[in-house]
């Protein structure tokens, strides 16, 4: 399946792709100009890598983007030049990427089971009844992927997802399909607030974070 759709929450813009495709074909479809670079970029990987980091450039082109990707000491992917700001993820057969003027994080995570079996590692006692809905394994999944996106966002060593990522009480409504939270980050002097923006789609969910 080619690219999907590029969606808009406030001043970010979203874009998916479900790759099913090799990646001399995904490479067949990026921009004559950046071929040369996006070969460069993944030299030595494995196929399913290559198409990982493919669909994430393809989509930012569709996404306006005309800088070349550069990563941090952090591995956080910036733009060359800095003119605005990126943020990308993968889950099992998607891939996204976001572009907005202000720093933001981005992170996908597929339904399932698996945050509810490790809840403990990264929820504090204060978010823990926050599971107490009536679909436990969709909020931890939930509130795994939203940590994600904080810890993008923020870009600084040794965070806690626990103690250094705390998520204010909030109703999340599955029927909804999108909402906001608040959020709080405690690793830095700053101690920044932070907003989440959540989209539920059938095979996962997507979560955005920004600083308030």
């Amino acid at each position: 399946m080619p690219f999907h759709a590029v969606s808009t929450f406030g001043n970010v813009r979203v874009a998916l792709w479900r790759p099913d495709e090799t990646s001399e074909m995904l490479l067949s479809q990026a921009a004559p100009s950046r071929r040369a670079e996006y070969e460069a970029a993944i030299a030595g990987m494995s196929e399913h890598r290559r198409c990982e980091r493919l669909a994430v450039r393809l989509l930012l082109e569709r996404l306006g983007v005309d800088a070349a990707i550069e990563y941090r000491p952090s591995g956080k992917p910036v733009l060359r030049g800095g003119s605005r700001c990126i943020s990308i993820s993968h889950t099992k057969g998607w891939a996204a990427a976001a572009v907005a003027d202000t720093p933001v994080g981005l992170d996908i995570e597929r339904w399932s089971d698996r945050a509810s079996r490790v809840v403990r590692r990264f929820l504090n006692e204060k978010e823990l009844p926050l599971l107490q809905g009536s679909d436990p394994d969709r909020m931890a999944t939930l509130l795994w992927s939203a940590k994600e996106s904080l810890f993008k966002l923020l870009d600084a060593p040794a965070v806690d997802f626990a103690r250094h990522l705390c998520i204010e009480p909030f109703r999340f409504l599955p029927e909804s399909g999108s909402g906001t939270f608040a959020a709080r980050e405690r690793r830095t002097p700053q101690q920044r607030e932070c907003c989440v923006t959540y989209a539920a789609y059938p095979d996962f969910v997507l979560t955005l974070a920004a600083f308030s």
